[in-house]
């Protein structure tokens, strides 16, 4: 009886112990949560303008919908003023579009970028140019700058010409078959082509024309979209699910895992060139240049070189595709960009692609882009300021305490800022009727006392994109020879092409299966 009673007494112990546990860990739980996810949000609420927070625990979160991310910044710049703060979560980010706060920001202070921003790709990117430190940056900047000069854009060009003739044919396809494009689409396969051939001396070929080995097993342009895509969900819709790491986003890790057996397999390749392949190649590229780094491992350059391939076509081809939109949209503007192009003197070129497909052609020299192509080089420009790809710009944290110079905004240290291009070039006060597609704002005398932070398609600063030139060389060569040879015509409706963001903003049609469908005809 005693030893009966003795047990009851030690299980209601136990279970008193047990309530007691759970309860001090409720208790402590509910203060983290206080703590982290609603003083924060008192505390700031009144501070600057912003929307009203739907819900504590995800802040903005649940009124963002996915692909209108750029749509939902400038609603609220329109409604709040062109500085206000947003929650992630648990993080505050003010949004800046002040043009003195940019510099200060990108220029004057170079403020690290995000560790949100980071995390979020660096299932994609790992360690490269884009997501490497403050610390790391300038010395990796430096040595892959060196490899972007004249020389470069000029190993650009001449691999061009054999990317568009691929590009050439397939159009000719879609004039003769009166069938309809998708141009997006196909202008990505052909950026893609050209990043890998200018850049990594790699001969895969997306267009559809070869396939030289396992390199093409998968559809690659795909699967970087999928996981462009993804990535994007990853850092706007599942942040809170970071933690769990690859099990957070099985698919997107599995892309990744096929996008670096792709890029392992070009560096292999690489590593047992024999000397007659080296000397077919000519030039050094960028694959060169990091594998003449001591010390550089596959897991390094594999982070470069998938960089590099995300930045240097998914960028540039959905820029193009925007411009052509642009174009068939605007007759006046395509009628001044035709004059110009059909009276500038190219020279015309012939390509064998393999044994029954040739292609003839004429295509604009190296310095007809460089100085000639005056206004077709303003409607590139324009469209990377109406349709900046990325539009949600760069995401930068603010290492100390600081009153920003142009907004009078007190932002504490730790706090994240990002910085629109979207936003900032629908800013009446610097770009004058911004609905309008027009190149004629990118003349000489009236771009006179424009702020040279402005355009931010490229970001500004120690961090800006370091292809910038590469991008516009490839897109103004592309732009002039397609309309030397080609007239399109939207297939749809213009108001049914919408902006459709991920981590890029893409062209999509809401009533079709394809981006931007697209007649084509031949002059």
């Amino acid at each position: 009886m005693e030893h009966m009673s003795r047990m009851n007494a030690e299980h209601h112990s136990v279970v008193h112990y047990f309530v007691l546990f759970v309860s001090i860990t409720l208790v402590l739980c509910l203060l983290l949560f206080i703590l982290i996810f609603i003083e924060p949000k008192l505390r700031f609420q009144n501070s600057i303008p912003g929307p009203t927070i739907p819900s504590y625990l995800f802040g903005h979160l649940a009124s963002i919908k996915p692909g209108s991310f750029h749509k939902y910044l400038l609603d609220c710049r329109n409604q709040y003023g062109k500085t206000y703060q947003l929650w992630i979560i648990h993080r505050r980010t003010l949004v800046i579009t002040d043009l003195k706060d940019v510099r200060f920001i990108t220029t004057t202070k170079n403020y690290p970028k995000s560790s949100n921003f980071i995390s979020s790709l660096n299932p994609l990117l790992r360690t490269g140019l884009i997501t490497v430190s403050n610390d790391i940056h300038p010395s990796q900047r430096r040595t892959i700058a060196a490899r972007f000069n004249k020389q470069f854009l000029t190993h650009l060009h001449s691999h061009l010409e054999t990317e568009l003739a691929r590009f050439i044919l397939k159009l000719d396809k879609a004039a003769d078959s009166k069938q309809i494009l998708d141009f997006d689409k196909e202008v990505t396969a052909f950026a893609l082509n050209v990043i890998c051939r200018v850049a990594f001396g790699s001969s895969v070929d997306f267009q559809g024309f070869q396939n030289d080995g396992k390199s093409q097993s998968v559809d690659f342009p795909a699967l970087m979209d999928n996981g462009i895509r993804l990535t994007a969900d990853y850092m706007w819709h599942q942040p809170h699910l970071r933690w769990l790491g690859k099990y957070a986003a099985p698919k997107l890790y599995s892309i990744v895992a096929e996008m670096r057996l792709f890029c392992n397999e070009m560096i292999d390749l690489r590593r047992n060139e024999t000397p007659q392949q080296r000397k077919l190649r000519k030039d050094d590229d960028l694959l060169d240049l990091f594998l003449s780094i001591p010390g550089n491992t596959n897991e390094y350059i594999c982070a470069e070189v998938a960089t590099f391939l995300f930045a240097g076509h998914d960028t540039t081809s959905h820029t193009l595709a925007w411009l052509v939109y642009e174009l068939c949209s605007n007759r006046d503007v395509t009628e001044k960009l035709n004059a110009e192009i059909q009276s500038t003197t190219m020279r015309s070129v012939t390509h064998c692609l393999n044994d029954t497909a040739s292609v003839v052609f004429e295509i604009p020299d190296f310095e007809q882009v460089q100085k000639e192509l005056v206004f077709t080089e303003m409607c590139w420009k324009e469209s990377l300021r109406k349709r900046p790809v990325v539009a949600s710009g760069t995401y930068r944290t603010v290492t100390e305490s600081v009153e920003l110079p142009g907004s009078k905004v007190f932002a504490e240290k730790g706090t994240d800022v990002l910085l629109p291009p979207y936003v900032m070039h629908r800013d009446e006060d610097v770009w004058k009727n911004s609905k309008l597609f027009d190149p004629e704002r990118f003349t000489r005398e009236n771009s006179i006392g424009r702020s040279a932070f402005a355009l931010q398609t490229f970001s500004s600063g120690a961090r800006n994109c370091i292809g910038q030139l590469f991008a516009t060389h490839e897109g103004i060569t592309t732009i002039a020879t397609l309309f030397r040879r080609f007239r399109f015509q939207l297939a749809t409706d213009s108001d049914d092409i919408t902006e459709d963001y991920s981590l890029t903003m893409r062209p999509k049609s809401k009533s079709m299966r394809m981006n931007l469908p697209l007649h084509v005809s031949i002059r």
